[in-house]
Order: structure tokens, then sequence, then C-alpha cells
């Protein structure tokens, strides 16, 4: 997947206000419950398997003088399979918009986010003729959690994270027709998180 027009978009929102703070940071995540599903559109039917999801990512943003914040982040994702034992990787850009409430040292704030996700060597298709290749798909992400001011230019994060990517549908010759399957995965996770502020 090209990810060249979308981060141009995001990085010249960041430019946009001048008198925005930029914050520059990571983040480490891990899921508490996930679901990979898959559907069959002719032989109407699914398959769904838990999974243990594992991200990290790193993010350059603003924060504006309302104390919101706009990220964007580059994501390293593990996806493991519970019952299979099969794991695979993807990579994620993700832009996310946060709702921050006070200036105190402890923050609540909510978020909502989406993003664009390249999976290598999809599970699901091992044992067809497309074995080995890969997928891409769109993400939506909601969050909720709170801000820690530890200093007055560095702040840690902890938050819970709802996160469904929805990858592009598959279309595999059976030999008596086409099938096309879908597939997305949702889980739940905790994140923590570090951001310093320029």
């Amino acid at each position: 997947m090209k990810f060249i027009a979308a981060p141009a978009v995001a990085l010249s929102l960041l430019s946009f206000n001048a008198s925005a703070e930029l914050l520059l940071g990571a983040h480490i995540s891990k899921s508490i419950s996930g679901e990979a599903r898959a559907e069959f559109d002719v032989a109407d039917f699914d398959i769904a398997e838990d999974v243990d999801v594992t991200d990290i990512s790193f993010f350059i943003g603003s924060k504006n003088d309302r104390n919101n914040r706009f990220l964007l982040s580059y994501s390293s994702v593990g996806i493991d399979f519970d019952k299979s034992d099969i794991t695979e990787d993807a990579v994620g850009i993700n832009f996310d918009w946060q709702f921050v409430y006070g200036k105190q040292q402890l923050k609540p704030y909510w978020g909502i986010g989406f993003g664009f996700y390249s999976l290598d060597e999809a599970a699901i298709l091992n044992g067809t003729t497309k074995e080995g290749d890969g997928l891409s798909g769109f993400a939506f992400q909601l969050q909720g959690g709170a801000k820690v001011s530890m200093a007055d230019n560095v702040e840690v994060d902890i938050s819970f994270r709802r996160q469904a990517i929805a990858w592009q549908d598959i279309e595999l010759d059976t030999g008596f027709g086409t099938e096309t399957i879908s597939t997305a995965y949702v889980h739940n996770s905790l994140n923590a998180g570090v951001a310093f502020m320029f």
C-alpha cells in the first residue's frame, strides 16, 4: 500500500497552526481481547478465532491552545492466533484526534481516528493459490484515557482503545467459480505512551 499522499496531507495540517506545540513520542499496546473473522460469500458461512495483538507505534503531532491533539503515527503490529498458532505482521499509518479536558496534572481525554494498514502474508490465504500474498485494510479506532504531566515538556499517557481493521475482499478461484472472502480484525487494548513537547 502506498502511504505517500495521506502523510503529506497530515504534515501540512500539523504545520498549519504556527502557535501549536510540536509533539514527539511513542506508544505500546497489548490487547485484552480480540477476534479475527472471515466471511465466505458464496459458501455462506464464517469462521472466527481469538487473536492477541501487540502494537508499537511512534508519532508526531501537535497540541493546540485548547490542549487538544492531532497525531500522525506509524505502527508495527504483531498478531497471534490463539488456536492455529499462526503469527501475522502488519504495519499501519494512523491519524488520531484527541480531545483533552483541563490543563491540570491529570487530564482525562477521549479520541477518535482512522488508519491504513498493510498485512504481510495473510493467514487466511494459507493453502490457496494466493498463499504468501498480503492484504491492505482500513482501520477505525476509539479510545479514552488520561494524560499525566511529568514535567513541563513530558507527558505520560494511559488509555483503553478499541480498533477494527477491515481488510480488502479476497477473490479465490475454487474451480467451480469464484469465492469472495471478507475479513476483519477487532480488538480491545490497553495502551501506555510518552510524549515530548517542543
